[in-house]
């Protein structure tokens, strides 16, 4: 995903993508390093331990849904050795803020993906990959939006009728893609 793309329209540019199509999909990142800046800076300034148990209690609205992430997402995909590429939370509670991702979060975000979107997940899957997708399918208009789950886990579908299912999807969200551009 990107800001630039994806439909997100930016200063009347039009996205280079029509549709899209995201499986098992992992966090977007944000090229602008001023996105989430205030969030990122007072989490910064609170020095939260993020390898230790995290009150979000005392915390912000745009602090709380960041943290979130980051707990309940980012760190046990790093338990895993599934971050690609790795990267210290120490970036969320000291220094200047300028290494920490900009995790493109729902909450922080202004507008919405509005190209038709298809997202197919496990249902295998682990739970930290499960949040990863969960976040980045809500940074997209749930109005142009289909949603699939097969019995694997993190890989396409495997079983005639899921792959059926997600070739449907598939073409619907060009036929949506198609419409869109008559009007």
């Amino acid at each position: 995903m990107c800001q630039e793309g994806c439909g997100i329209q930016l200063q009347g540019v039009a996205p280079p993508f029509e549709f899209a199509i995201f499986f098992s999909s992992v966090l977007a990142v944000s090229p602008d390093s001023r996105y989430a800046e205030g969030a990122i800076q007072k989490l910064i300034s609170r020095k939260l331990d993020f390898a230790a148990a995290v009150d979000l209690g005392d915390l912000t609205a745009d602090e709380r849904v960041l943290a979130d992430v980051l707990i309940r997402v980012i760190k046990p995909a790093q338990n895993h050795n599934a971050m690609l590429p790795d990267f210290d939370l120490d970036v969320y509670s000291r220094g200047d803020g300028t290494q920490a991702p900009r995790i493109l979060v729902p909450a922080l975000v202004d507008e919405k993906v509005s190209i038709p979107t298809v997202h197919v997940t496990g249902k295998r899957d682990a739970d930290f990959m499960k949040g990863m997708s969960e976040i980045s399918r809500r940074l997209c208009d749930e109005r142009m939006m289909k949603i699939l789950e097969h019995p694997g886990g993190h890989q396409p579908p495997q079983d005639a009728l899921s792959v059926r299912a997600a070739v449907g999807a598939m073409e619907w969200a060009i036929r949506q893609a198609q419409k869109k551009n008559m009007y």
